[in-house]
């Protein structure tokens, strides 16, 4: 299978052609910025070198971030109108993917993998993964202060691996790591034709992972806040069991909410559809939420975040000073939006979650209200 990599999602720009396990062709050159005026004359040179015509490709594959803004545009873009041109397929690679591809295995082995990249403001873009390479997280930004991987051992690399050189367990890789379209070939070739899965039937789309960057305030969901009345218990696992696996009972969610200064916030919007809930109880000054959940299909869309601003309001005002929660430690996009809240780390309970044969931590994590 003939393919056509590119990538210029970081500090760097690069083509390559590859056919099976031979790089026909291929360029690389380090900036940071520039990436438009160069992507397509060295495509056109990396084919010239290659000897073969675009009609002769099988396939187009590119990096779809995450990165910078106008990197990624320039990679997708200049993907999308080449495969147009001459009738390919595209496949899409996140950036994490092809930066652990370039990993030699034999320099973790034993241990799990975090691909970590700087995002600045505080922040980094990570991904973590098996030794056989499979993912073992989605693509996520998380705080950079309060983000720590699960217990266990592992290599952290890229431009915000730093963020866990205090922590027991991780090996920081002091190599800088930008991505070659050689890698993005590679991962193609693995998944097509070692894999066999079938080629994708639509164009891949930009990854960014901060939705302020990627949306307008205007263009989040617009959902209203409000108590859940008594009578709505069975509504309210129904709604619990579109968020998670494991579903509480409306006999449990009864026995929750009868107790004193306990209470359920509900999102809903404009049409009046539930779209996610956030439980609480409340004991003199000290308030926790018991569990918050959003629709998969309005995640990310900042709803979680408004039910924890309305969470936080509603038990101040009640005379709560603080608000605590507790999380499994491997739940990272769950940390991530707890820490942007304010919430720090108080306290761990072992082995409290069971996950299939293993067992997680439970962290404990406080916010202090006055």
């Amino acid at each position: 299978m003939k393919v056509l990599a590119l990538d210029s999602t970081l500090a760097a720009c690069s083509v390559a052609v590859v056919d099976g396990d031979e790089v026909l062709a291929n360029a690389w050159e380090a900036m940071t910025r520039g990436h438009a005026e160069r992507m397509i004359p060295m495509t056109l040179e990396v084919m010239d070198r290659a000897g073969i015509a675009f009609d002769q490709l099988d396939l187009v594959a590119v990096t779809v971030g995450p990165g910078s803004f106008t990197g990624v545009r320039v990679g997708l873009a200049a993907a999308r109108g080449l495969a147009l041109a001459a009738g390919l397929p595209i496949a899409g690679f996140t950036t994490h993917e092809t930066l652990a591809a370039s990993v030699d295995a034999n320099s973790f082995a034993g241990r799990s993998l975090a691909v970590a990249l700087d995002a600045r403001r505080g922040q980094i873009y990570l991904q973590t993964f098996a030794q056989d390479g499979a993912a073992l997280s989605p693509p996520l930004i998380a705080e950079r202060a309060d983000c720590r991987l699960p217990q266990g051992s592992w290599l952290a690399v890229g431009s915000g691996a730093d963020a866990f050189a205090d922590q027991a367990g991780v090996m920081i890789d002091p190599e800088e790591y930008l991505p070659d379209a050689r890698r993005v070939a590679a991962l193609a070739i693995q998944r097509f034709v070692t894999d066999e899965e079938p080629f994708p039937k639509t164009p891949p789309g930009p990854l960014y992972l901060r939705p302020a960057d990627a949306k307008r305030p205007g263009e989040l969901a617009p959902v209203k806040l409000r108590v859940a009345k008594p009578d709505e218990n069975q509504a309210l696992s129904d709604l619990h069991g579109r968020c998670f696996e494991e579903v509480w009972s409306a006999d449990f969610i009864a026995r929750v909410m009868e107790r004193q200064n306990n209470f359920a916030l509900v999102a809903v919007d404009p049409q009046g559809h539930e779209q996610g809930f956030a439980f609480v109880r409340q004991t003199a000054d000290e308030a926790e939420l018991l569990s918050v959940g959003v629709l998969e299909s309005a995640r990310k869309s900042g709803i979680g975040a408004r039910l924890l601003a309305g969470v936080t309001d509603r038990v101040r005002s009640a005379g709560a000073r603080y608000l605590f929660l507790e999380v499994a430690e491997d739940n990272l996009a769950a940390r991530t939006l707890y820490a942007r809240a304010g919430f720090k780390q108080t306290g761990r309970r072992k082995g409290y979650y069971e996950n299939g044969k293993s067992s997680v931590d439970a962290l404990t994590l406080t916010r202090a209200l006055s």
